[in-house]
């Protein structure tokens, strides 16, 4: 019996049932820098920028060049990109025409330094 691709009614992704550790009670690092949260790897800091999604969406008019925290969702990690995405309106894009390789999902963002300016 061959289940490539089986799909049935209520079927869950893996990544739907992955929790982050509750780290805004029980880290040490959390606790001593207040300002800062957790996503899957990365230490962020609400000071420098950083929001966490879906928590904190991006509401510009105008696409902006943004850093984020991405999700892979076929390799089941983390990373960070700089400069390859742009923001608006709750929405991203990816402006690296390379992106189409893995369906990724954005788990944090800032305005990238270059928008600073």
């Amino acid at each position: 019996m061959k289940l490539d691709n089986y799909e049935c009614d209520g079927q869950l992704s893996l990544f739907d049932l992955i929790k982050e550790p509750e780290t805004e009670t029980t880290d040490d690092y959390i606790k001593e820098n207040p300002t800062c949260f957790y996503v899957l790897g990365h230490y962020l800091d609400k000071a420098s920028g950083w929001h966490k999604v879906p928590e904190e969406l991006p509401s510009f008019t105008t696409w902006q060049l943004v850093d984020v925290v991405l999700f892979g969702k076929q390799t089941s990690t983390a990373w960070m990109e700089h400069e390859k995405w742009e923001a608006k309106d709750w929405t991203f894009r990816s402006v690296d025409d390379r992106r189409n390789t893995e369906t990724t999902e954005v788990l944090a963002w800032k305005l990238s330094d270059k928008e600073d300016t």
